[in-house]
């Protein structure tokens, strides 16, 4: 967690306690895992943290409290708050001595059956966090929820997901570190994959291969958009059985998830020779990309970015069309900023993708997509692969 940021924030905001709810902001904000909370709709976990220290209080399931005491997160065991039913055993015949420390760990953390939201309250009473204003991550918890808390405590209750959202923005050096993993581990699994494509293999096979190659680098495949021929003109098109063919294009938009931080990014291959009106329409997007990175730097907004690929590409494409030319990536896959018509000013340390394809029903899609990190007077290229249209022969 970008902890500086975060005090800056809370303090612009006059926000006393900010609580997350979302899996992804539970992570960030404390580096705690729940395998329920990612898989079971419904379930409840709170990170609570105040601007005084940030230090994270969790509120979480019984049944989950073996992964606090097996992994690394931020969260002391002191400020672990468990609830709902579930049962741990120890051999009586054993001494708990002869446990390891983690198991003694899962022990010792008494849960209360009681649902999550009361915990909460009681937590927030017992720390003495139940003043001033509270911004609660409203994305994860239901209205009856938002009413529960409101009307427990004494505080102003707010909602917290922009807050979230803004500190999430800029990233620290570690997340960097592994936005670039993630990255590196998507280009080499394109261009591995393709050492497999030839005329005749269909989306599928293609697809198997490329997420086969994910895993072997360490990355778990989240974003396998491949489409051959006029079946790259479909946006989020899923492989199927189609077979390439001569002069076809293969469109990649595809990423990776590494220590939970995303990648997306996009490349061009064809079968041979791609048709000329493709080539023509590649060179305008490619175009469109570079002109808005020349760009890029802190201070600058995320409109001007925008209109600036937006009017390179129409120079090339007259008709071109786009609700927006790029991303903010991290924790989520689309993190803030949005690259378009929005007055966001880029700051240091933030990673965008920049974008701007273009899909015509008929014919194929055309994209490139690059990772960066913006700088105070340029950026750094995340992504270092050619943009050059891949030739399969």
């Amino acid at each position: 967690m970008n902890t500086e940021r975060a005090q800056e924030v809370l303090d612009k905001k006059d926000v006393d306690v900010l609580i997350a709810t979302t899996p992804e902001n539970v992570y960030y904000s404390s580096g705690l895992f729940s395998l329920s909370h990612w898989l079971l709709r419904g379930t409840q976990v709170f990170i609570i943290l105040t601007r005084d220290d940030l230090e994270p209080v969790v509120v979480m399931p019984r049944s989950d409290v073996d992964l606090f005491a097996d992994l690394p997160s931020r969260v002391k065991k002191e400020n672990v708050r468990a609830y709902g039913r579930f049962f741990f055993s120890c051999n009586e015949d054993e001494s708990k001595s002869e446990l390891t420390d983690a198991e003694k760990e899962i022990l010792d953390i008494i849960s209360e059956p009681k649902d999550p939201i009361k915990i909460l309250l009681n937590t927030l009473k017992e720390k003495n966090m139940d003043k001033g204003t509270i911004a609660i991550d409203e994305r994860n918890i239901t209205p009856k929820m938002f009413s529960s808390l409101k009307e427990g405590t004494n505080a102003e209750i707010v909602e917290g997901y922009s807050i979230f959202q803004e500190i999430r923005m800029v990233k620290t050096q570690e997340e960097i570190k592994r936005l670039k993993t993630s990255f590196e581990i998507t280009e080499k699994a394109i261009f591995k994959c393709l050492e497999k494509a030839k005329e005749g293999i269909s989306e599928k096979e293609l697809a198997q291969e490329f997420e086969r190659i994910i895993h072997e680098y360490g990355g778990t495949p989240v974003l396998t958009v491949i489409g051959f021929g006029r079946r790259s003109a479909l946006p989020n098109v899923q492989p199927s059985t189609k077979k390439l063919r001569k002069g076809e294009v293969i469109r990649f938009d595809v990423g990776c998830r590494y220590k939970w931080y995303y990648s997306d990014m996009s490349r061009i291959a064809s079968c041979g020779e791609p048709p000329q009106k493709y080539q023509d329409y590649y060179d305008a997007v490619v175009k469109g990309e570079e002109e808005a990175l020349k760009e890029i730097k802190s201070g600058v907004t995320a409109s001007h970015i925008f209109e600036t690929a937006v009017k390179t590409v129409r120079e090339r494409i007259p008709h071109f069309e786009r609700h927006h030319t790029g991303h903010g990536i991290g924790i989520e896959l689309y993190d803030p900023p949005l690259i378009a018509e929005n007055e966001t000013v880029l700051e240091e340390n933030m990673v965008l993708c920049i974008e701007p394809p273009y899909y015509e029903l008929g014919f194929a899609g055309v994209q490139v997509e690059d990772a960066i990190v913006v700088k105070k007077n340029g950026y750094d290229l995340i992504t270092k692969s050619s943009r050059e249209i891949h030739r399969i022969w």
